[in-house]
């Protein structure tokens, strides 16, 4: 279904179960019918257009309210909320920003590598993959939970970004270790 992200928080922030695998799903695209072989409707070659972008924070560093001035001074409207995982001490949470429009789903490599660079590289590999979806809500009502939202321009209306612009890493062989 199609929300602003003003109608979409409440749900991010009144969502509750006693389990992370029993909480929603959320992702900013279209999914065709078509099914894997374990019966899933999510995977790449079923996604069908996108309407925003998911960035997933798991270093446990940067908090809350700096992801929210990042993304307020990158001068980006988004929504960012604490995962499920969470907590103050170890922060962990993913950040939502819409289109001005539909898009390709070829088009969304562009559009993370754009929120990634605005993060300096920080945000995780998943947020690469064109089909993960991710939980959203809080696990036995987490007072720690938050959902926060910034105004801003749309992301795909910022090719001012594509400058610092940082796509998925690429896998580097090990180094090996002197003796």
């Amino acid at each position: 279904e199609r929300l602003s992200l003003r109608r979409l928080m409440p749900r991010l922030a009144e969502a509750t179960k006693d389990d992370k695998k029993h909480l929603p799903w959320l992702k900013l695209a279209r999914f065709g019918n078509e099914r894997t072989d374990k019966n899933s409707l999510r995977h790449n070659a079923n996604v069908l257009g996108i309407s925003g972008v998911e960035g997933d924070y798991d270093h446990e560093i940067t908090t809350v309210d700096e992801a929210c001035e990042i993304v307020r001074a990158a001068g980006l409207a988004a929504v960012v909320y604490t995962s499920p995982s969470h907590t103050e001490d170890a922060p962990r949470w993913r950040v939502l920003c819409p289109l001005s429009r539909d898009y390709d789903a070829a088009e969304r490599d562009a559009m993370i590598a754009r929120l990634n660079g605005v993060f300096r590289g920080a945000l995780s590999d998943e947020s690469h993959t064109l089909s993960q979806s991710y939980y959203y809500g809080s696990v036995k009502r987490s007072p720690s939970h938050r959902v926060e939202i910034v105004d801003g321009d749309y992301l795909d209306r910022r090719a001012d970004l594509d400058a610092s612009a940082v796509g998925r890493p690429k896998s580097v062989p090990p180094v090996a270790r002197d003796a």
